[in-house]
């Protein structure tokens, strides 16, 4: 049988005994688990502001300022009550409204709606007003991104930009100067140079869809048809299929076959078999 210590709590200050194991691991402080759950050295009383109620809170909560009420229902009780709220006036258009004092002392409480709270914000420390506190427009996302996948060797297109040597203009390295040259973006545009092997400088560069940057693409796969020279892209919309299916012809197909009209119900089995 495990020889056995007397041990006393620190809690109710009963004696109690446990093995010698149990007291070398640091398990001989209380008698129970409901002394361990009521420590003095940790929980400390409190009297809820609803109810009145005293309750035990552990002293950490307290220091945070949540020991407040002793269950949620009290919580939303007086957070509801008129007489909990304090007023207070908008920093943005000086507007007179009410808020939690929790609110007011965390700066949660600044503006009386969501509006004057993104107006204020929008262009706070910038004379351009394109960046705001957790966001940015796009014009300034497709500056910012021009100039990192030309001068940070960590962006991930770096290698297709600045590491074939394609840089940007000394003028546009400054937000200002690029939104004078360039504008604002149109909606549904993005960046496009109009010499891919060209650098980001003034005439140059152009805003152009998604669909005109197809046709600018070093990766893009080129055909003739004719004697005319077309990326197959477009060889696809002038015969009337989407462009996998041209690739899957010119993968599958003689090259004299790639032009033809499609035909209903004709696979790529039977044009192998022809």
């Amino acid at each position: 049988m495990a020889e056995k210590v007397s041990c006393t709590c620190l809690t109710c200050e009963k004696v109690f005994q446990v093995t010698q194991y149990e007291f070398g691991v640091g398990r001989g402080k209380y008698c129970s688990r409901e002394c361990f759950c009521n420590k003095k050295s940790t929980k400390v009383a409190r009297t809820c502001l609803c109810c009145g109620k005293e309750f035990f809170v552990v002293q950490s909560r307290v220091a945070m300022g949540y020991a407040l009420y002793c269950s949620h229902p009290c919580k939303v009780k007086m957070q509801d009550h008129p007489k909990s709220r304090i007023p207070t006036n908008c920093q943005h258009c000086g507007k007179e409204f009410e808020t939690l004092p929790c609110h007011v002392k965390n700066g949660a409480g600044k503006y009386c709606s969501k509006q004057c709270k993104w107006d204020a914000q929008k262009g706070v420390g910038k004379s351009h007003g394109h960046t705001w506190e957790g966001g940015r427009s796009s014009t300034y996302t497709a500056w910012s991104n021009m100039k990192g996948r030309c001068t940070n060797p960590s962006f991930k297109s770096f290698h297709r930009y600045g590491g074939r040597g394609i840089s940007v203009h000394e003028r546009w390295l400054k937000f200002e100067n690029f939104l004078e040259d360039m504008g604002e973006v149109p909606e549904g545009m993005t960046l496009e140079r109009v010499d891919n092997d060209g650098n980001y400088e003034p005439g140059n560069v152009i805003w152009a869809s998604r669909r005109d940057q197809y046709r600018n693409r070093s990766s893009n796969v080129w055909v003739t048809h004719n004697g005319v020279r077309m990326i197959a892209r477009d060889a696809a919309d002038m015969i009337g299929i989407d462009f996998k299916g041209f690739r899957r012809r010119m993968e599958n197909w003689p090259e004299k076959d790639w032009f033809l009209p499609k035909e209903p119900g004709r696979h790529l089995a039977n044009r192998k078999s022809d």
